[in-house]
């Protein structure tokens, strides 16, 4: 394998890595991602958790998470409900990469 194959598998590896620990130390915090607002009836919370596939064991929505990730699908934003979160990283990476560059440059 050459170098930069193996480069790319360790890149993969390290990717994998933080996304694990990410994905259990926030599901491992107090509280949920419907706390914060007002007080929710609890069908509308069951349904929400459902929605957003909550409802499930840890080891599910991580194999659900890696899958998406895996087809380009980072999910559904909790913050901007009508968009995920491809989307808006797409809308904001024209902008990033102009600054980026433009800092480069200087």
């Amino acid at each position: 394998m050459s170098r930069l194959g193996r480069r790319l598998l360790a890149l993969l590896g390290i990717v994998l890595l933080v996304h694990a620990t990410t994905f259990f130390l926030v599901r491992a915090t107090r509280g949920g991602p419907f706390d914060a607002e007002r007080t929710l009836p609890a069908a509308v919370e069951q349904s929400l958790r459902a929605t957003y596939h909550l409802d499930e064991p840890w080891i599910q929505q991580y194999g659900r998470a890696v899958w998406g990730l895996f087809q380009g699908d980072l999910g559904p934003s909790m913050r901007y409900r009508d968009q995920d979160v491809a989307g808006i990283l797409g809308q904001a990476l024209p902008l990033s990469l102009g600054l980026g560059l433009g800092a480069l440059a200087v």
